[in-house]
């Protein structure tokens, strides 16, 4: 193996680990632009699924909290955002190259939206998804040819072409939703609680790993509760369906720690959560303007007895003294 070769490898495995620098990922993204047939065993010691698990997991960091006076909700840097999608579809090339040399398993491809605006996937059967900021769509090379099944992270709308022949499936997380040809939404999140499906039009059956199915019909949406391993079937109004197409902030009976998620993972706030308070069994429900996340957490921190304080760059939980 040439040096550069080797210090491709390196590097790959360096920003799998989440340890790259700026410099060092936009490297890597060059690199891998650059990367001809020839020079393919310079990662032949990563896995296709190992590689599209890491990658996943380092464009959706999780919100873990840590052991400090302070819960803290880090957000993951903007710049590495926009470079790790970039890498994502660059990698999602290169394992597709090598499903057709040397993989029996089919070739993957992997969309990302970065974090400055949604984006329109028009799929080869033309089912039309819009994704929503910093949310993935996965789909095989052999999509359409029996079914047609994407696998999901974070959140999009569905309008898909009808086709009795071959249904429509989405993965996402704990829960598969099955359709010929319909439009809906699924929120599902990485480190949320609940996935959610709501229809605007059609039907659809969803089916969450406790093997129960749940069929919805327009304004109804499932709250799936990936822990709990049980559904609820809610209404839901037409107009809060898929909402942030028209930019704007909305939650249906959604735990407040999600909706604290949210607000981090969607809008870039920077918040930590005063340990001693008590979010299990809060809820929220509400619409807000997506220009002004930080005004919307307020009201709904307010709602529960709690507010919310700024500390240089921070946003701080905390109980009404």
């Amino acid at each position: 193996m040439q040096p550069e070769k080797e210090q491709l490898s390196l590097l790959l495995e360096k920003y799998l680990q989440g340890e790259a620098t700026q410099e060092e990922a936009k490297l890597l993204q060059k690199w891998l632009r650059q990367l001809n047939v020839s020079e393919q065993q310079a990662l032949h010691h990563f896995s296709d699924e190992e590689v599209r698990l890491r990658m996943r997991q380092r464009i959706h960091a999780r919100i873990r909290p840590e052991a400090t006076p302070f819960r803290k909700l880090n957000p993951f840097p903007t710049w590495l955002r926009a470079v790790a999608a970039s890498i994502l579809l660059l990698l999602s090339a290169f394992l597709g190259y090598r499903y057709y040399t040397s993989s029996d398993s089919p070739a993957t491809t992997l969309i990302a939206a970065d974090g400055n605006a949604m984006q329109k996937v028009t799929l080869p059967d033309g089912t039309v998804v819009m994704l929503n900021r910093y949310s993935t769509l996965e789909l095989d090379e052999d999509y359409n040819k029996e079914e047609r099944k994407v696998r999901l992270i974070g959140e999009a709308f569905f309008d898909v072409k009808k086709d009795s022949r071959r249904p429509f499936i989405v993965n996402a997380n704990n829960t598969s939703t099955r359709v010929l040809g319909t439009a809906f939404n699924v929120e599902s999140y990485e480190g949320e609680e609940q996935v959610r499906v709501a229809l605007l039009r059609g039907k659809v059956k969803v089916e969450g790993d406790n093997r129960l199915q749940y069929g919805l019909s327009p304004g109804q949406m499932l709250v799936y509760d990936r822990a709990e391993r049980v559904g609820r079937v809610l209404p839901i109004a037409e107009q809060q369906i898929a909402g942030w197409l028209q930019h704007k902030i909305i939650f249906n009976d959604v735990s407040l720690q999600d909706a604290i998620h949210r607000f981090h993972h969607l809008h870039q706030l920077n918040i930590q959560i005063d340990p001693t308070l008590t979010l299990e069994g809060k809820r929220v429900t509400g619409e807000y303007g997506n220009d002004e996340a930080e005004q919307a957490l307020k009201a709904i921190l307010l709602l529960h007895n709690m507010k919310l304080k700024k500390e240089g760059g921070t946003l701080v939980i905390t109980g009404n003294e």
